[in-house]
């Protein structure tokens, strides 16, 4: 429970940064307007090309809000995504009559908002039962947090539930009508106690994130559906029931993300594509049920398997083995496929080229792996957190670490580096339990921060090869005493930082 509440909070900060960003990035690439990132008062404010104001933000502690029909003389036709989310004063807000746009819901978790009012004049929105709709699109645009019914029925006419359009917690039950074709991202994520739903057969799409952290235990998907989005039901940690139905052709990465009460999943024949591991963090999980006329994936020896280039997919969290050999013909170990597993010992046989990210990341038991000489890629995050993890030998096929590969593996005490490495992205063996490290001759770059907190690092060789060395890559390794050459690059920089060394000639 702690790794999904921690999940859900980055979750949720990363909406607030990656929205504002891309409503910044999007207004600095000059997305048809003249000027951006304004302030006027408590606003602030882009330009559209025919020369309205879009609101971006806004920056006040009022409860009661009126927009402005203007501002610094252009008209107020746009609210951006994210203008007013998270904020906890306002109570009251009015439109104005020239609002023809709403991005993404602008009013997300605005904690004390419980009216907003739509002026006369203005054809474009309107409110329902508190609710905030776009004629036009007939889109839901804002459920509000505040509203305390257990139960609600979008009205009939509605085509689009509009991303992030809901977010309460009082919310149990929702029906959809038959008119409603689309969800938008995030459209009912985070109503923590929505345990019923009635999606209607128009629904061909799940978005991304449509359910995340919702009270789901069952639910019955459309016949029609087509698609489930990436972490489509990502920390629905009740759910235990889903038939995902004949037809559906594609299932998300992270679709099933930390849903820890599912304990088996029957894909059906009709799936065609496949994201990254959709069952990350399913603790409960044991069984994927696979037929043998499935031309997209198998099962072997209950691990999942992608059949079009030969990646393992997933390997359950809670199969009970503590040894396992990837089978001959394997070419990659996909994104998170032994996340959270309880292995000690992984084999990876001759033939596999590449360990995707973060594939074995939280693999605490994990004492040793077998890497095989076909290797030539370790991507991000492989190796996070394995807690028990001692000695890792990289074969020379592979020339580069990559960024946060080794991050928090305390009893990682040995690394054999191969002979054409070449370079040690950052962060990659940060908070280990290195002691020695021996690096190749022929080593250009280390990164930031690449062993810092190693704090029983007592010797290196830094070769004479290395260029370029990030300023934090030796942060609290308090007992280091580097080995370098005289008048390097190396001697430089451990001069220039104040790291203890000594010079070969």
């Amino acid at each position: 429970m702690k790794r999904t509440a921690a999940s859900v909070l980055a979750v949720l900060l990363c909406f607030v940064c990656a929205l504002t960003a891309s409503c910044v990035f999007s207004s600095a690439m000059g997305e048809a307007g003249t000027d951006t990132n304004i302030h006027a008062g408590d606003y602030v404010y882009d330009l559209l090309e025919d020369g309205t104001a879009r609101i971006t933000a806004y920056r006040g502690e009022e409860s009661e809000i009126v927009l402005p029909d203007t501002l610094d003389g252009h008209r107020v036709t746009s609210i951006g995504r994210v203008a007013f989310s998270f904020n906890d004063s306002i109570e009251r807000i009015t439109l104005t009559t020239g609002l023809t746009e709403i991005e993404e819901n602008p009013f997300y978790s605005c904690g004390k908002l419980t009216e907003i009012v739509v002026p006369e004049g203005n054809e474009c929105f309107y409110t329902l039962d508190g609710v905030l709709f776009e004629s036009s699109a007939s889109r839901l645009v804002c459920y509000p947090a505040v509203l305390t019914d257990a139960e609600y029925t979008v009205p009939q006419g509605t085509r689009m539930i509009g991303a992030w359009a809901f977010g309460n917690d009082s919310i149990e039950r929702l029906t959809l009508p038959d008119s409603v074709t689309q969800l938008g991202e995030y459209a009912f994520a985070f109503c923590p106690n929505l345990s019923e739903i009635a999606l209607p057969e128009s629904i061909t799409d799940l978005s991304d994130g449509a359910f995340m952290s919702t009270g789901l235990q069952s639910i019955a998907l459309p016949r029609g559906l087509v698609s489930l989005g990436k972490s489509s039901f990502a920390y629905c940690t009740a759910l235990s029931d889903i038939v995902l139905p004949q037809g559906l052709q594609y299932i998300g990465s992270a679709a099933f993300d930390d849903c820890v009460s599912l304990e088996s999943i029957t894909i059906p024949d009709s799936v065609i594509g496949m994201g990254d591991n959709p069952f990350t963090g399913c603790t409960r999980l044991k069984e994927i049920l696979v037929s043998e006329d499935q031309p997209c994936v198998c099962v072997r020896d209950g691990v999942l398997f992608r059949k079009e280039n030969d990646s393992l997919i997933c390997y359950p969290t809670a199969l009970d083995a503590k040894e396992y050999a990837v089978p001959e013909g394997v070419r990659s170990i996909g994104s998170f496929a032994f996340f959270g597993s309880s292995l000690k010992s992984v084999t990876l046989r001759e033939g596999v080229k590449s360990i995707g990210y973060g594939a074995f990341m939280r693999c605490e038991s994990l004492e040793a792996i077998d890497l095989p000489d076909s290797l030539t890629l370790i991507e991000g995050h492989a190796f996070v957190n394995c807690f028990a993890l001692q000695k890792i030998v990289i074969p020379d096929s592979v020339a580069d670490i990559a960024a946060e590969a080794f991050i928090t593996c305390p009893k990682l005490r040995e690394v054999v580096f191969p002979a054409s490495l070449k370079s040690i992205g950052q962060q990659a063996f940060y908070n280990c339990g290195l002691e020695n490290v021996t690096l190749p001759e022929g080593i250009e770059r280390i990164g930031e921060a690449a062993f810092a907190r190693n704090k029983g690092l007592t010797s290196i060789n830094l070769p004479a090869s290395l260029t370029e060395i990030g300023r934090s890559s030796f942060t609290n390794c308090d007992l280091l005493v580097a080995a370098v050459q005289r008048d390097t690059y190396a001697e430089t920089y451990c001069a220039e930082y104040g790291i203890a060394y000594t010079c070969s000639d």
